[in-house]
């Protein structure tokens, strides 16, 4: 392995590990996991704060909800030993904060089913605020 790869994967692990300090404490998958797992009570949450029962939210709900619980089920059949190690509390909260980087980020922009369950909630929203 070159000295410039070995740097770059000292600087990457730095980075993504250790840039905030302190204790390692919880798994990078257990933030993961919460993540997915708290995905469908979330969708329900805004449907009834938005008081959006439409069959595309119901859908939308579904989707994401059903790929959280089969994600958890992936995690405890085939753990990835990437995601076993230790990592800081400021870490974790870092990365319940990350974006979508890329192509996640520009397949976010385009229209689609996501955008008109957004669509539905927004329009709620202005509807009962006189806004639309």
């Amino acid at each position: 392995m070159s000295s410039l790869l070995a740097s770059w994967l000292r600087l990457r692990d730095h980075l993504s590990d250790d840039l905030f300090g302190g204790p390692r404490v919880l798994e990078a998958a257990w933030v993961i996991n919460l993540q997915k797992a708290g995905t469908l009570p979330f969708v329900l949450a805004l449907m009834w704060a938005y008081d959006c029962w439409t069959a595309t939210a119901w859908t939308y709900a579904a989707l994401h909800g059903s790929y959280g619980l089969c994600w958890l089920l992936k995690d405890r059949i085939f753990p990835d030993p990437s995601w076993e190690k230790k990592i800081t509390n400021r870490r974790s909260r870092r990365a319940s904060l990350d974006r979508p980087t890329g192509s996640a980020r520009q397949a976010s922009r385009r229209r689609g089913p996501g955008c008109q369950v957004g669509y539905a909630f927004m329009r709620r929203r202005s509807v009962a605020l006189n806004i639309g």
